[in-house]
């Protein structure tokens, strides 16, 4: 019957009607009327049709198209099939299902002979309601939460508007409905093993004769029998949800983290219940099927410290501890050395790293605490005294000042602008030699005074950007740009930078491939190319641009760190921008305070943080230097600065040796004292 449909609505699509109103002269194929309907109740209507001149007396395929309004392909609902009665010329079918009260329908009788194909004239009437949709089958009549469940219908030439089908007193989604067949989820809120299903129409309710049973999980076994908290056990079964926030594992009445599932099988993290004997369930909605058997939960070893590396540190770097039954967080370890506790930046079951304390020419013992128990390592560690790394240099001619520009073109460093004590701002730039140790005065900077400015060189030329009028909070942020030429000692006035700024902000710039990368607000960050003076806007996640951040480069990675927020809270959060793909990715966090306004450099594929002040809670600056390797993602700590603790200092790289000076150390408290620090001392 499927097949003569799909031909009468090509007939109808081609506009060839042949009805009962065609001349007989002009036909010897059947004849077909459509009738009016009759018996018009509240339980459906009959539809008739006349039928004659059928050859042969053969028995034809013949029923009635029924459509919604006008006869179109968007207003067909469905079709009846009916038995014709040859002999009488005529056929029937009652529509029982599926009509709604007061609705109008249109029908069309059509007829297939075997060799004709043939429509009739098109009738209506109006409905006075009809017998509810019928569910015929189920399939499957068991399953779990949220599973498909398909139901059979009769009676619904009507469409499914206003219908809806239960569980229970559940409330199903109906997902899609195709040739009288309507897929339903399951409600995830079912909480009865056994459910009547039911479809609804109007005031009518069809309840199918098989309940639907909900499935209930079934352990049929686990291993191992007995595990360590945090080891993976495996549990087979059925009926478990592939899903795995849809199951629930415990032990006795502690909830397990789930890290696999199948319907036949749960991978779980034993949860911390030492030397317990726990009942393993699983629960799928509301249902909770319970394991054969106990399994025991050991009760974890102390730590067992089997080795360490290296033998021989100095004071801050790194030391990894080998052996089993630490704690995964680091939070759960206690590391000490002889009895004063190291920093740990890492831990897992059998390893940990740990940065070694300030017990320069100590001999050590290692020892681990993890829940109340302690191991100890066989043999010492020595600490060894740092060699000497820092060196004082020639004063800054500027004298005590802070909040300065800076910039290494060449074999020659450049400082200049900032200001003294007393708001006494300097125009004045100076030339650093490392290799005769002295200063000269270069041409002043042209533009306005300012602090804070930010310092790049490319291509043999100095860069002075943006900066604050003021050192203070009532300063208004500048964006005018400067490019310095040292062979003609002179300077230039280049196009604004075309960002946002924002006074306080202590902006940074980088240099990577002859390309600078500049941030001097926390709203956007610009690259700039000084062979072609061309700005380009990069993306920027709010985060890792605070005010006073600290940056420095490895490789094509430009490295962010520190710096503080809108409510001055000190980070200590540690993002890398690669210049390359243009994205941004947080690292470790620096393991030292939190803090502003540091100084970051590189040497030689090393890179080090350090300096700066912290505000909140209280007014702290800082001496101390780190040093990150970036393949690994892990800080150490190097030997403390030499001068007095600072912030706002300049840091010049010169010879593969960085030169730190200036800056401020207290209110109304400057600096003018410079140190070297040449980390190949010692090697």
């Amino acid at each position: 019957m499927k097949s003569i449909i799909q031909s009468v609505f090509i007939l109808i699509v081609t506009v060839v009607f042949l009805s009962g109103c065609t001349k007989e002269a002009e036909r010897d194929f059947p004849r077909l009327l459509t009738l009016d309907a009759t018996s018009i109740t509240n339980e459906g209507a009959t539809l008739n049709a006349r039928i004659s001149n059928i050859k042969d007396n053969k028995t034809p395929e013949c029923g009635f198209l029924i459509y919604k309004g006008q006869p179109s392909e968007h207003n067909f609902i469905g079709a009846l099939e009916a038995d014709p009665d040859v002999a009488g010329g005529s056929f029937s079918v009652r529509t029982e299902i599926g009509m709604k009260d007061g609705e109008e329908y249109w029908y069309s009788a059509f007829l297939y002979d075997g060799t004709t194909i043939v429509l009739g004239n098109t009738c209506k009437y109006k409905s006075m309601g009809s017998k509810p949709a019928t569910i015929v089958d189920m399939h499957p009549k068991k399953g779990n939460l949220a599973d498909t469940v398909l139901l059979h219908l009769s009676g619904t030439i009507g469409g499914l508007s206003g219908m809806t089908v239960r569980f229970g007193n559940h409330m199903a989604s109906m997902v899609e409905f195709v040739d009288d067949v309507l897929s339903v989820i399951v409600p995830h809120d079912l909480n009865v093993r056994h459910s009547s299903v039911s479809v609804t129409s109007g005031s009518n309710v069809n309840v199918f004769a098989t309940k639907f049973e909900l499935v209930m999980p079934d352990i049929t076994d686990f291993f191992p029998a007995e595990a360590y908290p945090g080891e993976t056990i495996t549990i087979n079964g059925q009926n478990f949800n592939p899903v795995p926030s849809k199951n629930i594992v415990k032990f006795n009445s502690v909830i397990a983290t789930i890290i696999s599932c199948s319907p036949t099988q749960l991978k779980v993290i034993v949860p911390n219940l030492e030397g317990i004997d726990c009942q393993l369930s699983v629960t799928v909605g509301t249902l909770t099927g319970v394991a054969p058997g106990i399994i025991k939960v050991l009760e974890i070893p102390g730590p067992e410290v089997i080795d360490f590396t290296p033998s021989e540190v100095y004071p801050g770097q790194l030391v990894t501890i080998t052996g089993n039954y630490f704690e995964t967080g680091i939070a759960g370890n206690i590391v000490k050395f002889n009895n004063i506790n190291a920093l740990v930046v890492s831990s897992s079951f059998n390893q940990i790293q740990v940065l070694a304390p300030n017990l320069e020419g100590q001999d050590c013992q290692i020892s681990v605490i993890a829940r109340n128990k302690t191991g100890v390592a066989n043999g010492m560690i020595k600490i060894l005294y740092w060699p000497e790394l820092w060196f004082r240099v020639s004063d800054h001619p500027g004298g005590n000042i802070f909040r300065m520009g800076s910039f290494v073109i060449g074999e020659y460093g450049y400082t200049g602008l900032g200001t003294r004590v007393y708001h006494d701002y300097n125009l004045k730039f100076w030339r650093y030699d490392n290799s005769i140790d002295t200063w000269t005065e270069v041409a002043a900077f042209p533009g306005s005074t300012r602090v804070s400015p930010v310092g790049f060189a490319a291509d043999g030329k100095g860069y002075i950007v943006g900066g604050s009028t003021l050192d203070n909070s009532a300063g208004i942020a500048l964006r005018d740009f400067y490019e310095f030429d040292p062979v003609a000692n002179t300077w230039t006035k280049l196009a604004d930078y075309p960002g946002n700024v924002r006074n306080g902000f202590f902006g940074w710039a980088q240099v990577v491939n002859n390309k600078a990368y500049i941030a001097l607000s926390p709203s956007d960050f610009y690259s700039y190319v000084p062979s072609t003076k061309q700005w380009t806007k990069l993306s920027n996640p709010s985060s890792p641009l605070y005010s006073a951040s600290t940056s420095f480069v490895a490789g094509d990675i430009i490295y962010v760190t520190g710096g503080f927020d809108v409510s001055s809270i000190d980070k200590t959060e540690v993002w890398a921008y690669n210049t390359i793909t243009g994205t941004w990715v947080r690292k470790n966090d620096f393991p030292g305070e939190p803090r502003r306004a540091g100084v970051g450099f590189g040497i030689e594929n090393r890179y080090y943080m350090g300096l700066g002040i912290s505000l909140t809670p209280t007014n702290t600056v800082f001496k101390d230097l780190w040093r990150y390797d970036a393949g690994n993602d892990l800080w150490e700590r190097m030997q403390d600065y030499a001068g007095a603790a600072r912030s706002t200092s300049f840091c010049l790289v010169l010879d593969n040796m960085a030169y730190i000076g200036a800056g401020y150390l207290s209110y109304n408290n400057l600096a003018s004292d410079i140190y070297r620090f040449n980390p190949n001392t010692g090697k």
